[in-house]
């Protein structure tokens, strides 16, 4: 017989009960911020789309690219409401630190494209 069948069952950890080693790779901290940076660069090539778009058609259409790039933005804001509550607690603090300064970075970055395009 194994060792492990000697074990009576009550003294035996159960699986989801064991706490697993804390990696580099699946540290809360890390999975908070690698959401955060995730949706920023969907927001971000969701913008370069649209922005492509108005380029490519010729026509500055300035007030379409400003609602689609709020659109993206507010959509933006509803992906990391809905993904903070997602993530584990311990990830929850780093994922809006980082989420709200993307957030912020995307705000100048569609600031810059309106003033490109209205110029």
């Amino acid at each position: 017989m194994r060792e492990r069948d000697d074990v009576p069952p009550r003294e035996r950890p159960a699986p989801e009960h064991r706490v697993a080693p804390e990696t580099e790779a699946g540290s809360p901290f890390l999975q908070g911020v690698r959401a955060a940076l995730g949706i920023l660069a969907g927001m971000l090539a969701l913008e370069a789309v649209a922005f492509l778009g108005n380029a490519l058609t010729g026509e500055r259409q300035e007030g379409m690219f400003i609602l689609l790039g709020m659109l993206i933005a507010g959509g933006g804001f509803a992906v990391l409401v809905l993904g903070g509550a997602r993530l584990p607690r311990a990830a929850r603090v780093p994922f809006w630190a980082v989420g709200l300064i993307c957030l912020a970075i995307a705000f100048i970055l569609l600031g810059v494209t309106c003033g490109v395009i209205a110029s």
